[in-house]
């Protein structure tokens, strides 16, 4: 029978009504029950189906309908201000689907990522409108645009200690296998005055927990590979060389942890315990200055690499923060060099070092990874704009595994891409 049944919260049946073919059932705050169903009508002297999105108040009275001819209704999702999100499409007609918003009263005010086939849409309690395809979670503002995707999209990542990867996105941990299979995950929230959770980097400390960068919070958390929080460094706190803006994390081989600050074009030092242990660097584009210090990493000689975004160069410091060497990040390659030199963008953050301090940038506008020696060297590059193996869109973040294969987040292709390097 087709209907929709109404339980108590500890199971126990209350009532029923009647609604033609029911897909997917959402209740919002107001007490007004939505639900995605089709039904029969004549059309062209045959029977055919239409979608129907229909709103009923708790006790099952209609409200009012809102009906489709040209595009199967999958879900829909109601936001605080009342206005409808619904997951649209048939697969025989793909440029039709997406997601579509309704005002209150049903008329159509905007439709995005056409071409995608949604199976669920809501609106959670951050007010972002997410999405799930067949091996995706999007997720979108209310006014269309992309904030993230997973599990194949991502901000950084690093190899965890039982060999996975570990994707950090806006506002979730993702673990995927060698195959690629997520095999686990959470949800973060954040905390502090600046509210909800952001991200800067991610690294795995000699214990095997990770280290998560969240900029809105100020703070370093240290979480389990579970994602139980055990520690942090900073939250709010005057105490000395604790980050105000962390963007970048690194550990190296001996356990001190190296951080990336935006607010005071710094980079500080910790031990394992997060106790501070130095501090170098202030605004400026002189040697040892920074501007926007968005990545760090330790090569195998413990030397620290800074992706010196602002002032568009990798600086080199020795591990008590003395500066060493630096290189510009735009560069020709001359008959290797297929790309013309491009600007890095500022929110580039992709650097990973080898144990033989090879080090690897990602560069975001000319959709290719780049690998330099240790004194700036450039030793090859890969990449090129695309969909294919081994290119890239908008390539974000970068890594190096134990067994020293590459792994680069392809952020707008929604995948991540393993590489071997050649000697």
């Amino acid at each position: 029978m087709d209907r929709i049944q109404r339980f108590t919260r500890s199971g126990a049946f209350i009532d029923a009504w009647p609604v033609g073919k029911p897909q997917k059932v959402h209740a919002d705050r107001r007490g007004s029950i939505y639900v995605c169903g089709y039904e029969e009508v004549s059309r062209f002297f045959e029977t055919t189906n239409r979608s129907v999105l229909s709103v009923f108040t708790t006790a099952g009275a209609l409200q009012r309908s809102f009906v489709g001819w040209n595009s199967g209704l999958w879900a829909a999702g109601v936001d605080r201000d009342g206005f409808i999100y619904e997951a649209v499409g048939l697969l025989a007609d793909l440029p039709s689907t997406g997601i579509q918003k309704l005002d209150p009263d049903g008329t159509l005010v905007g439709q995005w990522a056409r071409g995608t086939l949604f199976n669920d849409v809501i609106v959670d309690s951050t007010g972002f409108v997410d999405a799930v395809s067949s091996d995706s979670l999007f997720r979108f503002t209310t006014d269309g645009d992309r904030v993230a995707a997973w599990p194949y999209g991502g901000i950084s990542l690093t190899e965890g200690s039982d060999g996975d990867l570990v994707l950090l996105d806006t506002d979730r941990v993702t673990r995927v296998d060698s195959t690629g299979k997520v095999v686990g995950g959470w949800q973060r929230s954040g905390s502090g005055e600046r509210g909800a959770a952001g991200t800067g980097g991610i690294a795995t400390t000699l214990e095997g927990t990770l280290l998560i960068a969240d900029t809105p919070s100020r703070r370093v958390e240290e979480v389990s590979r579970h994602g139980v929080q055990l520690d942090e460094i900073g939250g709010f706190s005057d105490q000395t060389c604790w980050p105000v803006d962390p963007c970048a994390v690194a550990v190296d081989d001996q356990g001190a942890i190296y951080l990336g600050d935006l607010a005071r074009n710094a980079v500080a030092k910790f031990n394992s315990r997060g106790d501070c242990l130095l501090e170098w660097g202030h605004t400026g584009s002189k040697p040892g200055e920074f501007r926007s210090p968005r990545g760090i990493a330790v090569g195998g000689s413990g030397h620290v690499y800074v992706w010196d975004t602002g002032n568009r160069r990798v600086q080199v410091f020795d591990s008590e923060g003395r500066f060493l060497r630096s290189w510009p990040a735009a560069y020709r390659l001359g008959t290797v060099e297929p790309w013309p030199v491009t600007a890095f963008e500022v929110s580039a953050c992709g650097i990973a070092a080898t144990r033989d301090d090879v080090v690897y940038l990602t560069d975001r506008a000319a959709h290719r990874v780049v690998a330099f020696a240790a004194d700036g060297t450039v030793l090859g590059a890969w990449g090129g704009p695309g969909s294919g193996p081994g290119q890239f869109d908008k390539p974000r973040d970068v890594a190096v595994g134990p067994n020293g294969n590459v792994y680069v987040v392809d952020f707008g292709n929604r995948r991540i891409q393993v590489f071997q390097p050649s000697p």
